[in-house]
């Protein structure tokens, strides 16, 4: 989402590579840029793309002139942005946590959640098994977030469990569940 690219340089996987994407002018506005590039490079070209509304980035523009137009203050709206970036990391590391305290890695496919790793925030349980089932099954997303959501209500509540879900077995036996394959 947008909080993802709050910050100027975003580490991404990239056939099996890492890249950095730099963005070094993203605080600038408008007239700064185009006040660079004239100095720079001695012109600015118009983008006729930037008016063409098939393009989420010129609707989110039309957006957010709107929210201008009816008084939302730009800063606040980048403040907010940043917030929800931080707050994203502080979940993310909470979730490694969670992961490295409530889970035993039998083998490289084969995990054992232990009870605690289910008395955490909805949300945590939900992107840590989020974090699991892309790792077993390989793939680059998780399973649909209602099946999650489900399964999620069944461990809490059944003693005895067998699921499958995004390419995983799930069995749950007293207050262990197992992930695999």
């Amino acid at each position: 989402g947008l909080s993802s690219f709050a910050k100027t340089e975003k580490l991404f996987n990239f056939k099996n590579k890492k890249i950095i994407v730099a963005r070094p002018l993203l605080n600038l506005t408008k007239e700064d840029l185009i006040y660079v590039s004239s100095i720079v490079f001695k012109f600015y070209v118009k983008d006729p793309s930037n008016e063409l509304e098939i393009f989420q980035r010129v609707r989110i523009r039309k957006l957010i002139s709107n929210l201008k137009n009816q008084g939302l203050d730009f800063k606040k709206l980048s403040l907010t942005i940043s917030n929800l970036s931080s707050t994203n990391e502080t979940i993310r590391h909470i979730v490694e946590q969670n992961i490295f305290k409530n889970v035993t890695f039998l083998n490289k496919n084969k995990y054992l959640i232990n009870f605690n790793f289910f008395l955490m925030p909805e949300e945590i349980i939900f992107r840590s098994l989020s974090v699991l089932f892309k790792n077993i099954s390989k793939k680059d997303y998780p399973p649909r977030g209602k099946k999650m959501i489900s399964l999620i209500k069944e461990l809490k509540n059944k003693k005895y469990l067998k699921a499958t879900l995004g390419g995983t077995i799930i069995e749950k036996i007293h207050n262990s569940v197992m992930v695999y394959p």
